[in-house]
């Protein structure tokens, strides 16, 4: 069908124009209106920090040793005299004692109450005081003689070797349960200052600096110092001083140390 437009009739160019026009128009009016840009979230991601770690020089054809000092770092060889020039730990590499004694409660959880756990922290620091025998030394022995058990067995060799830090004939809490306070003391003071029946940690102290302390723990686990100063050579357990060592600057645990690696040529193999 054809209609005729009522009024003038416009030019088809125009009539077009005016369509296109119209179109855009409502077009324009069905869109959307622009939406701002969405913010964006900035994460900064801290860094993981890296371990602490402190790299004593080697002696001369040795290299060095490197050790984590954070907490529970792998298990060191440690070979020769006790110095630092022979790749041994200095102080400034050793765990603090608070740090040491966290890192090792869960050991002595395992066979020790809270309460027991406790009095052989205040137990350490009395005699520690009293015998001027580092805190830390004294828990390193304990934890390597007993890991910290409150009613350990004893052994004996020439004689008995009772309590926390299996002493000179000391005192023991075998089949006592709560372990008393005072016995806790006595086995952390006869291990450290020594009993009527023989040495302690103090009697084998010569200085307090970290060479004197691997000497010491040497003395009070064989008795004497080898003459050659070797502190795995002539020795009842070849790897305690370095086992005192690695507990010092954070090891955890029950050695790993084989003797070979460490007494005098013997393999340089690293421990597993």
């Amino acid at each position: 069908m054809h209609l005729t437009p009522a009024g003038p009739q416009l030019p088809k160019m125009y009539t077009r124009t005016c369509l296109v026009a119209a179109s855009l128009a409502i077009c324009v009016s069905c869109m959307p209106a622009p939406q701002a840009p969405a913010a964006q979230n900035n994460f900064t991601v801290a860094a993981p920090t890296p371990a602490t770690t402190t790299t004593a020089a080697g002696s001369a054809g040795t290299g060095s040793t490197t050790t984590t000092t954070t907490g529970a770092g792998g298990y060191q060889n440690f070979k020769g005299d006790g110095s630092t020039g022979a790749g041994w730990p200095d102080k400034t590499a050793w765990i603090d004692f608070e740090t040491a004694f966290s890192n090792n409660k869960p050991t002595m959880l395992n066979s020790d109450s809270e309460d027991e756990v406790n009095k052989i922290k205040d137990s350490i620091s009395s005699v520690s005081a009293s015998t001027g025998v580092q805190k830390e030394f004294i828990l390193a022995v304990i934890i390597q003689e007993s890991r910290g058990d409150v009613r350990v067995g004893s052994t004996a060799v020439d004689h008995l070797n009772p309590g926390l830090m299996q002493s000179h004939q000391g005192v023991d809490c075998i089949g006592q349960t709560p372990c008393p306070d005072s016995v806790i003391t006595q086995m952390i003071q006869d291990g450290t200052g020594g009993t009527s029946s023989g040495d302690g940690l103090k009697q084998g102290l010569s200085g307090d600096q970290a060479i004197d302390i691997y000497k010491a723990a040497r003395i009070y686990n064989s008795g004497s110092l080898d003459p050659t100063g070797d502190l795995a050579a002539n020795g009842a357990t070849p790897c305690y001083s370095s086992d005192i060592a690695n507990r010092l600057i954070g090891f955890l645990g029950d050695t790993p140390c084989v003797d070979a690696n460490v007494v005098p040529g013997g393999s340089t193999a690293p421990t597993a």
